[in-house]
């Protein structure tokens, strides 16, 4: 089995998470109604903060800004090494590392008096920007320009996230790495609206000043609020062929640490004032040998009821896992379940286990 589809429902309370560029909450019109919608990138970049923020071997920036820590690192090394750089060196150094940069994301050259980044976000691990700081100044001290310069940046990276994530390079296909994680756009699994809050900020001194007590700022927000159901599925011999770093000695702990990130992560779009930290309620691990969401369990939404809309969800969710299974069961392996309205079934720690043993699995397969 080459997938690991990973399906979750999740009740979120009042939030507005991910919202679009009229601060509503985005939606989605699916089976003719509107649902509440968290985007598949928004979801991928709390996943990977989360991450990083716990794994120093796998920090990563995402920036059209990509030279600046570049240089810093240049001059850390030169630093290193007791060189002073000279005026001519410094403007040979920001001039390679823009050139370097501008390779990835436009195929024209770099006007030599050009020292503005451009306007391309660029994706690089640490790593991979420690080697090309080395290999600038190894360039730089020959006095050769592009002294060596290739193969600072390679499809297969040492980066967890970039090699479940992907990354695609404008001008250079060729180091480009294809995504081994698909992420679904999330969506609430019933019809929904949109609350408007009406809010004001009380100004402490306005009496003093003023003479009453009125509020300092008025305002409106708009929230929203669901069940969603939320799927991503991992393709093993991708990630395996992308992340250099699947046989090193703690890669069973990063991957672990990846799935739960990727299963109790969620944006952050006004967490602060809604504090909507929820857990998951139902999480579906399965094998198969094709990628398969059960989005289309939800497309007739879930009726309106006064006992709310988690349990029907569970129940239609759960229904449709077992009618494809018993339809189509060559399609499926092995099934985990984390069900928090049921007892005895699998923990998060269970499921994260199986996930990152399930993925180390194609080390062993390449090695027979």
């Amino acid at each position: 089995m080459t997938f690991l589809n990973i399906h979750i429902l999740q009740t979120i309370p009042f939030s507005n998470l991910n919202r679009d560029d009229s601060g509503s909450p985005k939606s989605v019109i699916y089976g003719g109604t509107n649902r509440a919608r968290l985007s598949s990138q928004a979801l991928k970049r709390a996943a990977r903060i989360n991450f990083e923020a716990a794994s120093s071997a796998d920090m990563t920036h995402r920036t059209k800004y990509a030279s600046d820590p570049l240089l810093s690192l240049v001059s850390k090394i030169f630093l290193d090494l007791n060189v002073q750089p000279t005026e001519a060196m410094l403007a040979e150094i920001k001039q390679l590392s823009l050139s370097e940069i501008r390779k990835l994301t436009a195929k024209e050259k770099t006007d030599a008096k050009n020292n503005e980044p451009g306007d391309t976000l660029v994706w690089l691990a640490e790593s991979e920007t420690f080697e090309l700081a080395n290999k600038i100044v190894n360039s730089v001290r020959a006095s050769e320009d592009q002294l060596g310069m290739d193969g600072w940046i390679q499809s297969a990276t040492s980066s967890l996230t970039i090699a479940c994530f992907g990354r695609m390079f404008a001008a250079a296909p060729n180091v480009q790495t294809e995504a081994a994680i698909q992420v679904a756009h999330a969506f609430t699994t019933h019809a929904t609206s949109t609350e408007i809050d009406y809010f004001t900020a009380v100004d402490d001194w306005r009496e003093r000043y003023e003479g009453d007590k009125g509020a300092g700022h008025l305002d409106l927000a708009e929230f929203t609020s669901g069940v969603f159901y939320r799927y991503f599925n991992i393709d093993r011999a991708q990630l395996a062929e992308n992340w250099r770093d699947i046989k090193s000695s703690d890669a069973f702990d990063r991957l672990v640490a990846l799935f739960k990130s990727l299963v109790l992560s969620l944006p952050s779009g006004k967490a602060n004032v809604t504090a909507p930290n929820t857990l998951p309620m139902l999480i579906v691990v399965e094998e198969s040998s094709w990628p398969v969401s059960f989005a289309d369990a939800f497309e007739g939404a879930i009726p309106e009821s006064d006992k709310g809309f988690a349990s029907a969800s569970r129940g239609r969710f759960l229904d449709y896992q077992s009618r494809a299974r018993a339809t189509m069961s060559s399609l499926f392996g092995t099934t985990r379940v984390m069900d928090l309205t049921a007892d005895g079934s699998a923990s998060l720690d269970d499921l994260a286990t199986f996930s990152a043993n399930w993925i180390l699995d194609a080390v062993t397969e390449e090695a027979r």
